[in-house]
């Protein structure tokens, strides 16, 4: 039964990926400009996954946890750049808003879903002696190209726009399924269906991954028929407003079957757990967000800018509700049951949103996007506690302790991101050269590295809190602030780089805790040689920019 469940999951993602592929075939073949990506963001995303596969054959030898992680990496890379040509062949303009509130190119949205599925899967069939490493280095493969491409994303247009929001969404999905994948691992094999063999709960864990990508499937296709309701109610009397009601009821319509479907899976465990529950939290919670957003950008639009503040954190309270009835339940795996029910719905919208509407959605679909990729940290903290028990158990977390941990937690991001615009001198409509880049991601793993190195496990737990905290603070920034060239990337940044230090001590934590324990004198000179690194790199790199710019006017005067 077990072996059953993860390959359906392979085979869905077959199935899905064909089935996608040749219902949009019609649109890769339009004459419409596609957004421009530098080949060189593409370049580095694959040099990286290869670099890394060589260097762990060069220095382990196979099936090693090291090993497995790099595999794990390649195959999230492979992924993430399948699912971004899908999106980049569809990203298309819309001359109109559809009347079935379905955009051109829905279904191929669903691409990267199924395609995270299928990758996720193989580490649970062929790589079992390397779990949970291989899973890790999925997501941060997928996490690592995902973040270059949608920076190197043409952002100014509302094409460009949504071919980088659908990138993230997709990237909080494989978040998601990780906590599924990893957590059903941790938790000890139950009865499921028929089998007289114990089934691991991943495998459970991957059939409700399957039932969410079906309906998300299902809800992405075009049906003329929901357009007429929506037409059909008359305090709708704009096409905007009737596609959005379109869209609210294909949500509800998916939420509902989900927990049907759940229903049926609870049904088939031994110890008939609370799938339907936890789904309908996840599903009709985000719903709920949603429509708090809508009406805290209407009320702001007439005058009333508070409410946006106050719906803003209504909806993470809201989040934070749910989280705790979670938390306790399938010691962890419930909260990514919760997590599968929230991303069917935040995919809904962001896929079958048209790009027509764009000018009237962005916003409040970046907001959207936030709320769900804070509930995905919150359950990777959540996973943080299950992988590291043993480190964690009887740790007193002292007072000090804990308040530097979560003030380092809230500062690094903005800090890191504030690193990264400096390149460019914050000006937005430049490029940032890879070299910028790399020592930017340096400096992600170089700050909680640090921490866990001089404090050793005192701190981790305020810092995810920390992280957490700092993603939610684009809510509150005033409407001014958010209408740059292209505001809702740079406000997901510090949400961004919060992920990628938590997914550093995901994986790594295993490998510093133990250096922790060394010597005072040893943790110095560790100290003193990493950021004397960094410093000496970011001078070389500044050297490098004005070399680079006084030649470049030297051309311009002999020109």
């Amino acid at each position: 039964m077990e072996l059953f469940l993860f390959r359906s999951a392979l085979g869905l993602c077959g199935i899905g990926v064909v089935a996608s592929l040749l219902l949009s075939w019609p649109i890769f073949r339009w004459q419409s400009p596609r957004p421009h990506l530098p080949r060189r963001y593409l370049l580095a995303a694959v040099g990286l996954a290869i670099l890394g596969e060589l260097v762990s054959l060069t220095i382990h030898t196979p099936h090693t946890l090291a090993h497995g992680f790099s595999l794990g990496y390649l195959l999230g890379t492979i992924g993430a750049l399948g699912g971004l040509w899908a999106l980049y062949q569809t990203a298309v303009e819309e001359p109109s808003i559809p009347t079935s509130g379905a955009a051109v190119g829905a279904t191929a949205s669903t691409i990267p879903y199924f395609i995270a599925l299928g990758v996720m899967a193989v580490p649970s069939l062929w790589m079992r002696n390397s779990l949970p490493d291989v899973h890790f280095g999925v997501a941060i493969g997928w996490f690592v190209s995902t973040f270059l491409t949608a920076l190197g994303t043409e952002k100014e247009g509302a094409v460009g726009q949504r071919l980088w929001l659908q990138q993230i969404t997709g990237l909080g999905f494989v978040l998601a399924l990780l906590l599924l994948a990893v957590a059903g691992e941790y938790r000890s094999p139950s009865r499921f269906g028929a089998s007289s063999i114990p089934v691991h709960w991943s495998a459970i864990g991957f059939a409700l991954a399957d039932a969410t990508l079906c309906l998300l499937f299902v809800a992405s296709l075009p049906f003329a028929g929901l357009g007429k309701l929506a037409d059909r109610l008359r305090w709708l009397k704009e096409l905007p407003a009737q596609a959005e009601a379109t869209r609210l009821l294909r949500a509800m319509v998916g939420a509902a079957l989900l927990m049907g479907a759940c229903h049926l899976l609870s049904a088939k465990e031994m110890d008939h757990p609370p799938f339907t529950l936890l789904s309908a939290i996840g599903s009709f919670g985000t719903i709920l967000v949603w429509w708090l957003l809508e009406t805290g950008k209407l009320r702001s639009q007439n005058g009333a800018w508070a409410w946006a503040w106050q719906t803003g954190a209504l909806s993470a309270l809201l989040v934070l509700v749910g989280y705790m009835a979670a938390y306790q339940l399938l010691a962890g795996f419930g909260i990514g049951v919760m997590l599968m029910g929230s991303w069917l719905v935040i995919a809904v919208r962001i896929a079958s949103t048209s790009v027509a509407e764009y000018p009237l959605r962005a916003k409040t679909l970046g907001q959207m996007l936030l709320i769900g990729l804070f509930a995905v940290q919150l359950g990777l903290y959540r996973l943080f506690l299950i992988r590291y028990s043993a480190d964690l158990w009887h740790r007193d977390l002292a007072d000090h302790y804990a308040l530097f941990g979560f003030l380092v937690g809230v500062l690094a991001p903005p800090l890191v991101q504030g690193y990264l615009l400096s390149w460019t001198d914050f000006d937005r409509t430049k490029t940032l050269p890879l070299y910028h880049l790399f020592l930017t991601g340096l400096l992600t793993l170089l700050i909680p590295g640090l921490v866990l190195l001089i404090y050793g496990s005192k701190c981790a737990e305020s810092l995810f809190f920390g992280l957490a905290l700092t993603s939610l603070l684009p809510l509150f920034q005033p409407d001014d602030q958010q209408n740059g060239v292209y505001p809702t990337l740079y406000g997901l940044l510090p949400t961004l780089f919060s992920i990628a230090t938590m997914l550093a001590l995901l994986q790594w934590s295993q490998t510093v805790l133990p250096v922790a324990n060394f010597a005072r004198e040893e943790k110095i000179r560790i100290v003193l040689i990493a950021v004397g690194f960094l410093i000496l790199a970011t001078f070389a790199g500044k050297m490098g920019g004005y070399v680079d710019r006084r030649r470049q006017a030297k051309a311009a005067t002999r020109s």
